[in-house]
């Protein structure tokens, strides 16, 4: 019998011992629960009625536990979320998959919202018996601001790298074991970019594309990933053929080696700027030989000249030849000029408007601007003879100029003077005539014969011309008289 007791005894103790150590484990749970004050946790049951609600709730939506006891769910969602039927939604997805996200605006009890960062899961007795739902939340709100408008940023930084012309890249910087730089990746790159460099680099290594890319451009950027100083320069990339403006500056952590380079593809200007540099070197050059020629001309023709007076009209003259030469190749660009223009621009003070005293035939020549410059001196010498002495001095004179071409350059102009009065033997040589057969001969690396024959003065020049004639026949201009004899004599 005491034996009995004795069990008896020890079985009720040890039944004590359970009951106190599961009121322990209660009450420390429910420290747990009040102490998560970080923690929004809501216990309801079955059908969303709340049964528990920590401090941490009434600390992240305002309302105390004696306000939401007894209350649905449905309060602390949107109205939006409740016609939705958000809150059944997710009990039903928490019950088949053991939890359901909550990451969504939520409302507090002054009405203002909140994001909500959260899970939603089953309560579940001993047994499995399933009695209830545990909502854990967390104010996220800040965090969710500062995201949206650091992803609003980015949206905004994206379009507008994408819009403008300058071209972007993040490149990575790669160095050997001697930490020197030998290689750079693009990692990220605009529309901009592959436009001006003409290729889609984006997640390549600049040598797959340029294996021989200049060691300036490795340099450069790898000083910039090294130091963090940024680099403005433009500079010639061989392999792309074009000219950039750069700007280079570190980002990121310096042990990523990462640099941001702006550029825009300057080749065109570069280019204008080199043809502007050889444009005024080659018109310094024309100019100088332009003036040289003035020199020469004025020096010559004041030597042999009788008096000034015939001396200021010849100087007058050639220079206004030359005047008229220039605006021929003015008009060219000083590339080449037609021969057609050259004869009748250096011949339009001698043209009568009433008359043809003038017949060209020939093909299309192209001349260069120094034959142009001569052939035009040699015509006005001629043109002011031929009014002093020769066929334009009466009436009836007539002057043709006749001209060909062969398919290797080879080249003939014959100037025939007709109708005049009956030339007389030379009885020396002028400048005039010392122009027209050296100076001129000299531009097309030729020879030229003045001849003073009785019926009239004929010049002949032989020489070379580019072959670029768009027609290898004579075809005289419209309107301009063609004789048949000077068909023949030419």
């Amino acid at each position: 019998m005491d034996k009995l007791s004795r069990d008896e005894l020890e079985q009720e103790l040890r039944s004590r011992r359970l009951q106190a150590d599961a009121i322990d484990r209660a009450l420390r749970r429910d420290a747990i629960f009040e102490s998560a004050v970080d923690f929004a946790i809501v216990v309801c049951d079955q059908a969303g009625v709340i049964t528990d609600w920590n401090r941490g709730a009434e600390c992240t939506m305002g309302w105390s536990a004696a306000e939401m006891i007894g209350q649905t769910t449905h309060r602390f969602y949107t109205l939006e979320d409740r016609a939705n039927g958000r809150v059944e939604s997710e009990m039903s997805n928490a019950l088949r998959d053991g939890s359901a996200p909550d990451e969504r605006w939520h409302l507090r009890k002054d009405g203002s919202p909140f994001w909500a960062s959260g899970e939603l899961m089953p309560l579940r007795d001993d047994n499995g018996v399933h009695q209830g739902f545990v909502k854990i939340l967390r104010d996220r709100t800040n965090q969710r601001v500062v995201g949206e408008r650091l992803r609003v940023s980015e949206e905004r930084f994206r379009t507008l790298l994408e819009a403008v012309e300058t071209a972007f890249a993040i490149v990575e910087v790669r160095f050997d074991a001697d930490d020197r730089p030998v290689n750079y990746r693009f990692l990220e790159a605009n529309a901009a970019f592959t436009q001006q460099a003409g290729v889609d680099l984006r997640g390549k290594w600049v040598t797959e594309y340029a294996p021989d890319l200049e060691p300036f451009w490795f340099e450069t950027y790898g000083r910039v990933a090294k130091t963090g100083e940024p680099a403005n320069f433009e500079n010639y990339a061989n392999t792309f053929d074009r000219w950039f403006d750069v700007r280079a500056m570190r980002i990121g952590d310096p042990a990523e080696r990462q640099i941001a380079i702006f550029f825009n593809d300057v080749t065109a200007r570069r280019r204008l700027e080199e043809q502007r540099v050889e444009l005024t070197h080659e018109m310094v050059h024309r100019m100088k030989n332009i003036l040289a020629m003035v020199q020469s001309i004025a020096t010559q023709t004041f030597r042999t000249a009788s008096s000034v007076e015939e001396a200021r009209d010849a100087v007058s003259g050639r220079i206004s030849a030359l005047a008229r030469a220039q605006d021929i190749l003015t008009e060219t660009q000083w590339r080449a000029a037609p021969i057609r223009d050259v004869l009748q621009a250096a011949l339009a003070p001698h043209r009568d408007t009433g008359t043809n005293r003038f017949t060209f035939q020939g093909p299309n020549i192209e001349l260069t601007s120094e034959q142009s410059l001569g052939l035009s001196l040699g015509m006005h010498e001629l043109a002011t003879n031929a009014a002093k002495y020769g066929a334009l001095s009466t009436a009836a004179g007539h002057v043709s100029i006749c001209w060909s071409c062969d398919m290797e350059g080879g080249f003939r102009l014959v100037w025939q003077e007709t109708g005049g009065p009956a030339v007389a033997p030379r009885q020396r040589q002028g400048f005039g005539s010392r122009l027209v057969e050296r100076l001129v001969a000299n531009y097309f690396a030729g020879t030229a014969e003045l001849l003073f024959q009785p019926e009239g003065v004929k010049f002949v020049l032989t020489g070379q011309v580019e072959v670029s004639m768009s027609a290898t026949q004579a075809k005289p201009r419209l309107g301009v008289e063609i004789r048949p004899d000077m068909r023949k004599r030419s």
